[in-house]
């Protein structure tokens, strides 16, 4: 028997608030019901309670027990499922433009490999709000040769986590292994896409509100018109453009090509009217819908009407249940866990594996022998999941294995192995998937790069329970700017990474789209440099990038360094062990100083720093710190240290202009002898 801990989700309350609803000088009747909604809403806002609902699936029929209240026990194992699946208790308060990350994590304690699938119910919400509230996957996917930018969440579709056996799935505030699960209260909405049927007067029936239609109110056009209502002239107002130049027709087609569905835009595009997107011969499916501006009209005045009854019951006052219904939504959460039990077909040749790949007839497969290729090739569309069975793939060309932009490979249980010039696994706009895998002597262990040209697919990769040892570089990441919305993700778990170069390194290039915006999540992990060898265990150049190491060890020459984006370090140990070196402003790479925490400011972007939960700094030379901020002016410089334990007091010289220090700073101080 396993006790499953279920109740409310958080949502963390990150307001984000567009204080000029409509700036059009002929929008002016929405503009002051705007600015009278935030007057309101700035000093109180409504309460989203998202309940939970847990299902354990045995086949791909949903076979379920239900739970709605804490502290129920379930007896999971016949579902192949053994584990402990964790939620927050706390609800938000939340307002027009808020969005936030839903707290949930599940344990995986069996030898299965287990599907974990998230739908959102907004059945229980009133209308109004099952336009404004969606929930979402913060990932770029394909469907139907669309890029899609994230994946939204709700009856209809849903996400599936796969959770490898002895591993876990982590959703939270602080550090995440999978794809943040999100909710969104949208304000700027042009429109929905609803699941409903067609009526004989061409418009839907609608059962449920599945994504939002979003653009920019600040620069959108109105026209002043006329029109005559039973016999009477009234003024209305007609949207031109979304941006200034934009058509409602073009804007449509942007949405249409982004949606992961195969409808097809019409030539002509009015608001106040359903558009099929994917409907079947029966009128039933998928369409997408554009307010008019009497809808925008009627939902401002409603927003305003909620602004005005949370400022009542800020004030105190007592509330109507009816009007204590109107602050409160609830939506369900639905998780189901399930084992991933598809059949593997036996592989005993690099040429039978190539050739099943390219097909794509059977996704499982698993090696009978060890098998040498000179590259295997995971073609676009390829979805394949490999057991290496405790074998060896082992290649001869540049690179082992690669990994296609579209396509999608697991591999578990085995080695990877080449000559010391290859890379052992290269993805480009791929997904991949690594669990208890090996990758030593060769020059990469993981290359995760992206294209550059616009409406590029972003990698997306998995390290766990697996251990790399290069010559070079264990994971090199690039990204690709400006060429999408997303940020190439990777995450390092339970693994062992180690390298005779750097261990774990950005890409600072700028020009063209740029090769930044990455995210790298380091979890309970051990990343580990020669201590004899000039390099990093963390490298990072590139800006608008992130990095997370969560209760974890990094231990080299200069053991992070930082010339751009933010860096967070909770529960952790960094340690320099390397001898002192002056620093110096250098166009590329970083000077190898011994720190623990090296911040070079030369590339002028910004640079944040986090550490937290009494994170160590440590060093080897005495000469070395555990926090340098190399800078001559370096006011985008932030760090906050929360809590940490450092190898020296801190030298005031050495934080940036502009920083946060808080909390206690515990000094551990070196002779020069040492």
């Amino acid at each position: 028997m396993k006790k499953f801990k279920l109740s409310k989700i958080p949502f963390p309350n990150d307001l984000k608030i567009n204080k000029n609803f409509f700036s059009n000088e002929n929008s002016g009747e929405i503009a002051k019901l705007n600015k009278n909604i935030f007057m309101q809403i700035g000093l109180a806002f409504l309460t989203i309670v998202l309940t939970v609902v847990i299902l354990f699936a045995m086949t791909s029929a949903w076979y379920t027990n239900i739970a709605q209240t804490s502290g129920l026990v379930f007896e999971v194992e016949p579902w192949g499922f053994d584990g402990e699946i964790i939620t927050s208790e706390k609800s938000v308060e939340a307002g027009p433009g808020d969005n936030g990350i839903i707290h949930l994590e599940a344990e995986n304690n069996s030898d299965n490999i287990i599907d974990i699938s998230v739908n959102v119910s907004k059945n229980e919400m009133l209308p109004e709000m099952q336009k404004r509230l969606f929930f979402y996957v913060e990932t770029n996917s394909v469907r139907e040769g669309e890029k899609m930018e994230r994946v939204y969440v709700n009856n209809h579709e849903g996400y599936t986590y796969t959770v490898f056996n002895q591993s876990s799935l982590t959703l939270t505030e602080k550090v995440s292994n999978a794809p943040k699960l999100k909710w969104q209260w949208v304000y700027d909405v042009l429109g929905y896409y609803v699941l409903g049927t067609a009526n004989s007067d061409e418009s839907v029936t609608v059962e449920e509100y599945l994504r939002p239609i979003e653009y920019d109110y600040d620069k959108a056009t109105f026209a002043k018109t006329t029109t005559t209502v039973d016999g009477e002239e009234k003024e209305v107002y007609k949207i031109l453009t979304v941006d200034g130049e934009t058509t409602l027709a073009e804007f449509l087609a942007e949405v249409f090509a982004s949606d992961g569905y195969g409808g097809t835009v019409p030539s002509k595009v009015s608001t106040g009217k359903f558009y099929p997107v994917e409907v079947d011969g029966d009128g039933h499916g998928v369409y997408a819908y554009l307010c008019s501006y009497s809808d925008i009209e009627m939902a401002t005045k409603y927003d305003t009407n909620l602004g005005n009854l949370a400022q009542k019951k800020a004030e105190g006052n007592e509330l109507s249940a009816e009007e204590k219904l109107l602050l409160t939504h609830k939506a369900k959460l639905n998780v189901s866990a399930q084992k991933n039990a598809a059949p593997a077909v036996s592989i005993s040749s690099a040429e039978t594996l190539q050739e099943i790949i390219a097909s794509g007839e059977f996704n499982y497969v698993q090696l009978s022998s060890n098998i040498d290729v000179e590259t295997l090739v995971i073609p676009d569309g390829a979805n394949i999941m490999i057991d290496l069975n405790g074998k060896t793939i082992e290649g001869s060309g540049k690179n082992v294995i690669d990994a296609e932009p579209g396509s999608s490979v697991t591999m578990v249980n085995g080695t990877i192995a080449g000559p010391e010039t290859a890379n052992a696994v290269n993805a480009v706009g791929a997904e991949i998937n690594m669990s208890n895998i090996n990758i030593s002597g060769m020059y990469y262990g993981v290359y995760v790069g992206d294209s550059t040209e616009d409406n590029a697919i972003d990698s997306t990769v998995r390290i766990v329970g697996s251990t790399i040892d290069t010559k070079s570089c264990a994971v090199f990441v690039s990204g690709n700017g400006l060429a999408s919305e997303q940020k190439t993700t990777v995450v390092i778990e339970n693994s062992t990474l180690m390298s005779d170069g750097i261990v774990i390194s950005g890409n600072g290039t700028t020009t063209g789209n740029g090769r930044w915006g990455t995210d790298i999540n380091i979890i309970d992990s051990y990343i580990i440099g020669n201590e004899d060898t000039v390099g990093a265990g963390i490298y990072q150049p590139q800006k608008d990038s992130t990095i997370t190491i969560y209760h974890s060890t990094v231990s080299a020459y200069t053991a992070v360094a930082i010339k751009a984006g933010s860096v967070k370090i909770i529960d952790s140990t960094i340690k320099g062990t390397g001898t002192y070196n002056e620093p110096a402003f250098g166009n590329s790479g970083f000077s190898d100083t011994g720190d623990a925490v090296y911040i070079e400011t030369g590339y002028g972007h910004d640079i944040s720093l986090e550490i937290d939960v009494n994170s160590r700094l440590e060093h080897d030379d005495a000469r070395s710190l555990s926090l340098r901020v190399f800078k001559e002016d370096a006011p985008f410089v932030k760090v906050n240290i929360i809590s940490g334990i450092f190898d020296e007091a801190q030298p005031e010289e050495y934080i940036a202009e502009g920083s946060v220090q808080n909390g206690t700073i515990v000094s551990v101080l070196q002779s020069s002898e040492e």
